[in-house]
């Protein structure tokens, strides 16, 4: 007698074999993404031909990204909600769009140092980063042994200790604020200030209170954490809210002032994360209008850059800074077209968050011209870069961007700039394939422990900790030395700024 073939009958959310549908599903994409990079791997483009591969790349990473996104949601699940507020989840959707969407920029002709690289080696480059994805998603379901989650957590709850807390006094979010603006201040005087620092400096002789100086610095987001949970967790009051609009908008014209696109986006996703576990949802006209505000924000920025330096290396002096940044600013608001801010702004967007370029001019040139670094610096240079300059002052300088800027891009020396590694980049020219799968899955162990560790759903205090780490570790445009390092030094910063700002409520 014939019988049926074998099907999955689903019920519920789970299939009959017993596998979540969202397992499933997240496999199916995996599986279907890692096959179309093994086709554009074993048949790489000729050059001129590049196009069907790029599309075929493009697709398998985000196939990837998507069974990534929807297979870390379920490693979650004993986590409260929102799920997708994670790091396991927001990372797996950033690195599909930065590694993979974002590449199709490629179809059309590139400019700048980006001339350097064969259009050729772009499809491969993104296969190699959704490998580097695959691997990452299967160290995030691994996760760490169950002995290292639970150190993790302790060392979190001794962070945030006690149950019924409250501030140590109601100003404590200014308080706060006002010391990273000091930290930013003397940044300013010492010439260490964002884009206007002295870059040559930096180089040549950087400050030995220049991490401690660092740390405090990030005090500014901590004061504007802290201002989001009193409007709108803590007291909820009229005043909180006054102190929240001032303290965003001082936030948003700091990031400004020292032309970084990244500090005013993460003082938006600040303030947009506490109102999420606040509330569990955001009202559609606070996200359109954060979305105006970064497309105003990245010409504008790109244009004060532009004109604060003229090419110079040394350092901008504040007032020059403020009037370039005035001038900018009238000049692009008055410039405002619906095509330049919804057609020209989100096209500037997408190529400078690409960031396959890098992979690509690494898989591009080595071993073939530039031979592969020691993969055993992925474990000496954070051990070097732990080690406070205040205790080593002759402490070697670590400018991974730079050297990779002139090796690679043929950037000259007396050009000072540092172009993005990043931690796929960075894993590739240690070794190539083999440290990228290894340190991307270990990348994944870390992440996971850390959505563990830092979870905010029990205590919203942890979202002290919780929002930098997330933001850091997602758009981190470094390498693995100063990933590893930022973790670091967030911990220690958010450890101190809980401290001072938090107290049992009967004390």
């Amino acid at each position: 007698m014939l019988q049926a073939p074998l099907m999955t009958v689903t019920i519920g959310h789970r299939s009959r074999t017993g596998v979540p549908l969202d397992v499933t599903t997240g496999l199916v994409l995996v599986v279907l993404g890692l096959c179309s990079s093994a086709v554009v791997l074993a048949f790489p483009p000729a050059p001129g031909g590049q196009v069907s591969s790029l599309w075929l790349s493009v697709g398998g990473a985000v196939g990837v990204g998507c069974g990534s996104f929807v297979l870390t949601r379920h490693r979650i699940g004993m986590l409260g909600s929102p799920r997708w507020l994670r790091i396991g989840p927001l990372f797996s959707v950033y690195y599909a769009l930065v590694f993979g969407l974002f590449s199709l920029g490629w179809l059309a002709p590139q400019t700048g140092s980006d001339a350097v690289i064969e259009p050729s080696q772009v499809p491969p480059a993104v296969a190699l980063t959704s490998i580097g994805l695959a691997c990452w998603v299967t160290g995030y379901l691994l996760g760490p042994p169950a002995g290292v989650r639970r150190m993790g957590r302790s060392l979190v709850d001794r962070m945030f200790s006690g149950r019924d807390w409250t501030f140590r006094f109601p100003s404590v979010p200014i308080a706060i604020y006002f010391v990273g603006i000091v930290a930013q201040l003397e940044q300013l005087r010492t010439s260490q200030f964002g884009y206007l620092q002295n870059a040559a400096a930096a180089l040549s002789s950087p400050s030995s209170l220049g991490q401690v100086t660092a740390i405090l610095a990030d005090f500014a987001q901590f004061g504007l954490i802290l201002a989001a949970l009193d409007a709108f967790a803590v007291s909820r009051s009229f005043r909180s809210r006054v102190i929240l609009v001032v303290l965003g908008i001082a936030e948003v014209a700091d990031g400004l002032f020292a032309g970084s696109k990244g500090t005013v986006i993460v003082s938006l996703v600040s303030v947009a994360a506490v109102a999420v576990y606040a509330y569990e949802r955001l009202s559609m006209r606070a996200v359109v209008a954060g979305v105006v505000v970064v497309l105003i924000v990245f010409p504008s920025t790109t244009a004060y850059r532009a004109s604060v330096r003229n090419a110079s290396t040394q350092s901008v002096a504040p007032g020059q800074a403020a009037g370039s940044l005035v001038r900018t600013l009238e000049t692009t608001i008055s410039g405002l077209t619906p095509r330049t801010l919804f057609v020209d702004s989100p096209g500037a967007v997408a190529s400078r968050l690409r960031e396959i370029d890098n992979v690509a001019i690494i898989d591009q040139k080595t071993p073939s011209a530039i031979p592969y670094m020691p993969w055993t610096d992925l474990v000496v240079d954070p051990a070097i870069d732990w080690v406070p300059r205040l205790v080593w002052p002759s402490k070697p300088v670590l400018s991974s961007g730079q050297e990779f800027s002139e090796e690679y891009y043929e950037i000259p020396p007396t050009v000072l700039t540092g172009s993005a590694v990043t931690v796929p980049g960075d894993l590739l020219l240690h070794g190539g394939v083999v440290p990228l799968g290894i340190g991307m899955l270990l990348l994944g162990v870390l992440m996971f422990a850390m959505d563990v560790a830092v979870d905010p759903s029990p205590d919203r205090r942890r979202l002290l900790l919780f929002i930098p780490v997330l933001t850091m570790m997602i758009t981190n445009e470094g390498d693995t030395t100063t990933l590893l390092l930022g973790v670091v030094a967030t911990f220690v910063g958010a450890a101190a700024a809980s401290w001072l700002a938090f107290v049992p409520r009967h004390s």
